[in-house]
């Protein structure tokens, strides 16, 4: 609350000083009835509705995940809040208070800075401060608090006169079209200020109403004139009655002198009326914050519709203008000359995750791509059955590769042996697999929601996004890739990395031995001359997507030998796979030995 000083003007005038409010406008603007923040201020204290919409965007903007850069690197995070720079001990109280503020259209904050670390950061109340504009911008600020603490400030980030000023006084202002430079005329509790009334108002009539047993008021009339003391001693009378209606609930009248009339509606009348109007005023509350009104009166939201709502209110109300404003003012006026940043996150916040179908999609892809698969679980946030840890699902992702032990191939013809031409013992080696961080997969699936949320937006698709973690000759890649899509389909597979920058495996169906057995054996047929058993080891990787697909065309042999007994292949294990082509292989081989 404002000192009021009052000034001596001469021939016994007396004049008020307006200075403490910043001049004769500012002392308007501050005790008007019409859009004031003191109205507002106590309005929020006795309509529950205004303090929901209020609380509901100050909790959801204390809730945000932010992170503090230094560069491209995070210095201090909200997930793992350490209080490097100092002074905000608690980041999610402050937040709460600046947002809260700022839905009546300012907040300000003392900052105390020691060297390069902050001391405090000290919340005050906007009605006890006063800003003084003049021609030459911002001047400075005037604080006179409830207890009685007063000082001049100057605008944070300029040089200090101890002289002359206390300290640094931090200003968030809201941005207002109307405003060149001071606080913001139009914000949320001045625009539901009218539905505010109406429903304060309401609540009042029927706070009166209830006072007197819900009894409206009521007319007495009598026939004749009658006499003021007569008059007196009948309305006296029958007010004490109507005040102890519930003590003395009978009264006899004479009905022929007397006739009892109510005046306007009642209880009764208004019920219908009251609960319309007092739906269309909490609308018009919300509105004013930007919350939707399926989310801010529940009974009106589904729950498949909960969390459209929610990427509703954070990305098309006030409520970006206000974590905007918070993020800005820290970052100019505090933080900037510490060469830092604040950065806030919505897009992280599990509202904004994909819905299970996408996420089952997501999965697949990075698993196809080589990536562990605990990591990935991990990364999208998968709920897993109680008692299963992510750490389970890399079971199948440890175990090595199968081999299929085929028994060798009997002949009994041991004489004149063909000259068998050396099997080429070299096998392309597995390459070794990239294994992407956890920071990185985080980018990567980032990346990823930023590219599909603009595409369905119609923003393109994220081309410019910058991801520092990942190697630079991946982003080329996955950026070239964006540049060419033309759907949504597209856009997911930009982000295939599978046989891009080295992360994939590179896979290969090795039949060569398969191959070089056969064709011994037919040689062997043809010189009629017996073959010494061939040990055959087949090793059938793991594939993570769809096998090639290869044909081979038979060719015309004829062959004219003796009748011998057929070959035996004996398959001693079986080989458990999806893959269609492994399994078509593998009857191939069982078909020889029938």
């Amino acid at each position: 609350m404002q000192t009021i000083k009052f000034q001596n003007l001469g021939n016994g005038l007396k004049g008020i000083n307006f200075e403490a409010w910043g001049g004769f406008e500012n002392f308007l603007a501050a005790t008007s009835t019409g859009g004031g923040g003191g109205k507002s201020t106590l309005l929020r204290r006795i309509v529950p509705w205004l303090a929901k919409a209020n609380n509901m965007t100050a909790n959801a903007i204390a809730g945000l995940p932010f992170d503090i850069l230094k560069g491209d690197s995070v210095y201090d995070s909200s997930d793992e809040w350490k209080n490097n720079l100092g002074g905000m001990s608690n980041p999610k109280r402050l937040l709460f208070t600046l947002a809260s503020s700022l839905c009546g259209g300012r907040a300000y904050v003392i900052p105390t800075v020691m060297g390069s670390n902050v001391v405090e950061l000290y919340y005050c109340k906007p009605d006890t401060i006063a800003e003084y504009i003049t021609a030459n911008g911002l001047e400075y600020f005037s604080r006179s608090s409830d207890l009685g603490l007063t000082g001049n400030y100057v605008p944070a980030g300029e040089e200090v006169n101890p002289a002359d000023f206390q300290g640094e006084m931090m200003y968030f202002w809201l941005p207002d079209s109307d405003v060149e430079i001071g606080p913001a005329k139009c914000y949320p509790m001045s625009t539901a200020l009218q539905s505010t009334e109406v429903l304060a108002s309401m609540d009042y009539t029927v706070k009166i109403n209830a006072e007197t047993g819900f009894i409206p008021p009521t007319v007495l009339a009598t026939k004749g004139m009658v006499g003021p003391g007569e008059k007196e001693k009948a309305e006296t009378k029958w007010s004490n009655f109507l005040k102890r209606v519930g003590i003395k609930p009978v009264m006899v009248i004479n009905a022929e002198s007397a006739d009892i009339k109510r005046v306007g509606a009642g209880m009764d009348e208004l019920q219908g009326v009251y609960k319309d109007l007092t739906r269309q005023m909490m609308e018009n509350i919300a509105a004013s914050h930007g919350i939707p009104a399926a989310l801010f009166m529940s009974d009106m939201a589904f729950a498949s519709e909960f969390n459209e709502m929610i990427k509703l209110w954070y990305t098309s109300s006030e409520f970006v203008t206000i974590y905007h404003c918070i993020e800005e003012t820290f970052t100019d006026q505090l933080l900037a000359r510490f060469g830092l940043k604040m950065q806030f996150k919505p897009e992280t916040i599990d509202a904004f995750q994909e819905d299970e179908n996408e996420r089952a999609g997501a999965f697949k892809i990075y698993i196809e791509a080589g990536l562990r698969p605990s990591v990935v679980s991990d990364m999208l946030g998968l709920e897993l059955p109680e008692g299963v840890e992510s750490s389970s699902l890399d079971e199948k992702f440890d175990r090595p590769d199968p081999v299929i032990q085929v028994a060798p191939m009997r002949n009994d013809w041991e004489q004149n042996k063909p000259v068998e031409k050396p099997i080429d013992e070299k096998r392309e080696e597995k390459p070794k697999k990239s294994v992407l961080d956890a920071q990185q997969i985080k980018d990567l699936d980032l990346w990823r929601q930023v590219a599909q949320r603009n595409h369905r937006k119609g923003k393109g698709n994220a081309t410019d996004f910058e991801c520092k973690s990942l190697p630079k000759e991946m982003c080329d890649c996955i950026r070239a890739k964006l540049k060419e899509a033309d759907n949504e389909l597209d856009v997911l597979k930009a982000f295939d990395i599978a046989g891009d920058a080295g992360i994939a495996y590179t896979v290969s169906y090795d039949f060569t031995p398969l191959l070089d057995a056969m064709r011994i054996e037919i040689q062997g047929i043809k010189s009629n001359q017996p073959q010494p058993a061939q040990p055959l080891n087949i090793t059938v990787h793991s594939y993570p997507g769809k096998a090639p697909e290869v044909k081979i065309e038979p060719a015309n042999v004829t062959v004219n030998v003796p009748e011998q007994p057929p070959a035996q292949v004996v398959v001693k294990n079986e080989i458990k796979s999806d893959d269609t082509n492994q399994k078509e292989f593998i009857k191939q081989i069982k078909r020889l030995n029938e």
